[in-house]
């Protein structure tokens, strides 16, 4: 047992403003519950490595959007425009080939994931994935060139860069994620510092649990920020193409993909690479057509290990029934949110532009909620466990559409066209109602702050609950929940008009707070028994805390 009320070793006396924390003994030892109980838990800090995988995200993410921004436009565009040629196959089509793109990229990751866990292992699929996205980046570009156009090969070039962006996309989705866990080992789940919370001028020890949940948390939170960050690339390829026309918007994204891709490479070294563990999806198949055929079968110890986890695998992915009904909520600010701003007041600002609102708000809560929130629960003791920030999450979407039900109903009681904006009707549909585009920011805020509790720790749990062989699968199958989303937005879409919007809303809103209490009866036994497995194999390591303290 590491030894206790160790004065602090440092002779030198810090700014009394400083803060830190440095390790006082080189080994650490074991510490029981019992002895853990009064202790703070804190998060640890995301080890160096990790933030390569960040970068990539961040990359990727880039990429994806910038490519995004002016697709549509690139396809629906008339030929003729000798500026902003595009392939002149109208909106209907452009909308298709979207949505098509979409479906590639969200279900692409359960092949991806199959091939990670079985074959290859996640960075092998890393970088053969990024070989093909870059291949698809650079078809793209070269086939919307006006000589390319010229050539006729602008919709086959089309064709073939969406299909090798989606399956690069696909490899990335199913694995990035899974690689992070991967970069926390299951030896010293916990860890401990110190001695007791010691809180005095000057110079002191304190000891804290370091909580290898919290940790994990702490290190999706920032992997989700990181996305946010790379989907502002589409402003810049969005003024690429409106300045410089679509050959430069769409070679933006190209170095981008290529400097994250490169870092990792470089940087491997220095990243946890587990080897592929063989899927039990794949044996269990494998036993289940063996059965069909007749041939005589006994159980061994693979086959028990492989239906062990495949158990814990689906019993990790049950929580995802709900996600589907949390997406058809979020993917109003893409859709309806946009078309509301275009009957508002909009002063000078583009209707699409405040959806910036929404990645902007996670970049700022989530070092707000890692820095400020978080540690002011935990000093009192306070945990949110992975259910309980994902109902909290479904229930700050909640707000969100309920808010935007408010404000439909504000437009619908405005002049000068109330329950029907923009009508053709009403001066020739080109007057919007009297209220300003910036009351819709409230709504784009919560859902912000929906996503980094809900996303982000669906992809956590996905991650870090699944079996190591089926980690990639578990995430792909979190991915893939957002068609499940889709599918639902299309049942709502209905009552996407004029003036049955105030319902939509309504309903989507009862929805998300609904699914979100559900979510949180139905799995918060799962929480409990989360606790009960990260409690156990802790360390203790004592560190000494220098700096301004107050006594309690």
């Amino acid at each position: 047992m590491a030894q206790t009320n160790s004065p602090p070793t440092s002779p030198k006396s810090p700014p009394q403003d400083a803060y830190e924390t440095t390790p006082l003994l080189a080994e650490s030892a074991s510490l029981d519950d019992e002895e853990a109980a009064p202790l703070r838990r804190v998060a640890g800090p995301i080890p160096n490595p990790i933030f390569f995988i960040l970068g990539m995200e961040c990359c990727e993410r880039a990429t994806y959007f910038g490519l995004v921004g002016p697709l549509q436009n690139y396809i629906q565009n008339k030929r003729g425009d000798a500026f902003h040629r595009g392939l002149g196959l109208g909106q209907a089509n452009a909308t298709r080939f979207n949505l098509a793109f979409n479906v590639l990229c969200y279900i692409s990751p359960i092949a991806g994931a199959v091939l990670a866990d079985q074959y290859f292992g996640r960075y092998r699929i890393i970088k053969y994935s990024s070989v093909v996205y870059i291949l698809g980046l650079c078809v793209l570009f070269v086939t919307s060139l006006p000589s390319s156009q010229e050539l006729n090969v602008g919709l086959p070039g089309l064709i073939v860069a969406l299909i090798f962006i989606g399956l690069g996309t696909g490899g990335m989705k199913s694995t990035l994620a899974a690689w992070i866990a991967d970069q926390y080992s299951k030896e010293g789940t916990t860890r401990s510092t110190g001695d007791e919370v010691v809180r005095l001028k000057g110079v002191g020890t304190e000891r804290v649990v370091i909580d290898r949940e919290m940790s994990v948390a702490r290190a999706f939170l920032f992997f989700y920020a990181a996305a946010q960050v790379g989907s502002f690339s589409n402003l810049l390829t969005t003024t690429l193409e409106l300045r410089k026309g679509f050959p430069f918007a769409f070679f933006l994204p190209l170095p981008m993909f290529v400097v994250g891709f490169i870092t990792i490479v470089v940087k491997n070294g220095t990243l946890t690479k587990l080897p592929p563990q063989g899927s039990p999806l794949y044996q269990s198949i494998k036993r289940l057509l063996r059965n069909i055929l007749h041939k005589p079968s006994t159980s061994n110890d693979n086959d028990i290990n492989a239906q062990k986890e495949m158990y814990r695998a689906l019993s990790t992915c049950k929580i995802f029934l709900l996600f589907p009904f949390y997406f058809v909520c979020h993917l109003q600010m893409f859709t309806n949110f946009i078309s509301q701003g275009g009957t508002l007041e909009t002063h000078g600002v583009p209707n699409d532009l405040l959806i910036s609102i929404n990645p902007l708000t996670v970049i700022i809560f989530v070092p707000t909620l890692d820095t400020i929130i978080y540690p002011l629960l935990q000093k009192y003791n306070v945990r949110p466990g992975p259910i309980a920030r994902i109902s909290l999450g479904f229930l700050f979407m909640s707000l969100s559409m309920a808010y935007a039900a408010a404000l439909q109903s504000a437009i619908y009681n405005a002049p000068p066209c109330y329950s029907h904006p923009r009508h053709e009707d009403c001066h020739d549909g080109t007057t919007p109602n009297r209220i300003h585009i910036a009351a819709q920011i409230p709504a784009y805020v919560l859902g912000g702050i929906s996503e980094v509790f809900t996303l982000s720790t669906g992809m956590e749990w996905a991650a870090m609950r699944a079996p190591i062989s089926m980690r990639s699968l578990v995430v792909a199958v979190f991915v893939a929940t957002f068609a499940g989303g889709a599918g639902l937005a299309m049942l709502v879409s209905p009552l996407a008009r004029d003036p049955l919007l105030v319902n939509m809303y309504a309903v989507l809103s009862t929805t998300a707070g609904s699914a979100g209490v559900v979510f949180w009866f139905l799995f918060r036994g799962e929480e409990e028994e989360l606790g009960e497995a990260e409690g156990q194999g802790m360390r203790v390591e004592e560190r000494e805390v220098r700096g301004e303290q107050v006594s309690d």
